[in-house]
């Protein structure tokens, strides 16, 4: 068994987030945490306050690996700071929920947090209005990763099932959803989600709504 003087907290972070990379957050506790690292569970204690303070740090260091562009133009920013926080969740699969709930103080996370304010203040923005337009693209991100990883239909198989759900949709009594599944099955529409068209109506529905007064300082 690994000497507890071996320990530290950056080791035990580390492997929390390959254990919830591997085998997903709902799993990761102290005692799996500390049977991965090969020690007794209470040792955890000398380096971390509980599992909460472990899975704290652990999305905090998944904010630390997105890297986005940053432009002099608060639509593209936002942008690319939305796909790349896409990707990272797709990526580690077990980041979206703790991210949706609870306050995060972490140093990166409210690093992100600030310069996510910075982009929309030179904007034009109100501190308030940041604040409700990176919680809508947040949002908006949480849920079209969530969807995506939980979807019970594979992509490449949704012309195949749209063909077999042919005669579930009455033309007569659902003409709509007919000629949406229809649309698939004869290859004019492919059914999956499009984030980039999404994200679009965000972006632009902000701009549409929120009357702007020039760049903030």
């Amino acid at each position: 068994m690994k000497s507890i003087n071996k320990l530290s907290k950056s080791i035990i972070i580390k492997k929390a987030f390959d254990y919830a990379d591997e085998h997903g957050i709902e799993s990761l506790s102290m005692r799996n945490l500390a049977h991965a690292l090969d020690v007794k569970a209470m040792s955890l204690y000398n380096h971390v306050k509980n599992k909460e303070d472990v899975i704290e740090s652990i999305t905090d260091e998944l904010i630390g690996l997105m890297s986005y562009e940053v432009t002099p133009y608060w639509q593209s920013s936002m942008r690319h700071r939305a796909i790349a926080l896409k990707d990272l969740l797709l990526k580690h699969r077990w980041g979206t929920l703790p991210l949706m709930y609870g306050f995060h103080t972490g140093p990166y996370i409210t690093k992100d947090f600030n310069q996510s304010i910075g982009i929309l203040r030179q904007g034009g923005f109100t501190y308030g209005e940041c604040d409700q337009i990176i919680s809508s693209i947040n949002s908006y991100v949480y849920g079209f990763v969530l969807s995506r990883i939980n979807f019970p239909i594979e992509e490449a198989s949704f012309q195949a099932v749209a063909e077999s759900y042919e005669d579930f949709f009455p033309k007569d009594e659902l003409p709509h959803l007919w000629g949406l599944s229809n649309e698939i099955r004869i290859g004019n529409y492919s059914g999956i989600t499009d984030f980039d068209l999404g994200l679009s109506f965000i972006i632009k529905g902000i701009e549409t709504t929120i009357d702007h007064k020039g760049e903030n300082k």
